[in-house]
């Protein structure tokens, strides 16, 4: 199985895309916006290796955490490639790992428009739900 790959445009033309990545088994996933002259890395997409779960794993840093409910953003459009039930959130935080299924995130998160349009749509899960990965 191969980890999901897909290359969006909106309509503001804006780019969502993957490209594969030298190192694993993984796809990175970028976010290109016309107002911006450089591309965003949101993360990897990858199968696991045990479990053949598809993974979304982004690394991220204190000033990333939405201090009003202590969330972490995801890029809506990037959750809506990955199946819904056999899909698995990562975070790299503070040397820790977190995970949660996708399924899971979706019941517990909410939305944040950052814009109008195009791929700003932002959705926030808290903190308090991830687990955190042992070893």
């Amino acid at each position: 199985m191969k980890p999901p790959a897909f290359n969006i445009r909106d309509d503001s033309g804006n780019l969502l895309y993957t490209e594969a990545e030298d190192i694993g088994r993984g796809n990175a996933v970028y976010l290109k916006l016309m107002s911006e002259k450089r591309r965003r890395k949101l993360g990897r997409v990858v199968i696991g290796e045990k479990t053949g779960r598809i993974i979304f794993a982004k690394t991220i840093e204190d000033k990333h955490i939405m201090q009003v409910n202590r969330s972490i953003g995801f890029c809506d459009d990037v959750l809506r490639q990955l199946p819904a039930t056999n899909s698995v959130l990562v975070v790299h935080w503070a040397a820790k790992t977190l995970y949660l299924s996708l399924d899971e995130a979706r019941r517990v998160g909410s939305y944040l428009h950052f814009k109008g349009q195009g791929f700003e749509r932002q959705f926030f899960v808290p903190l308090a739900n991830f687990k955190l990965k042992e070893g």
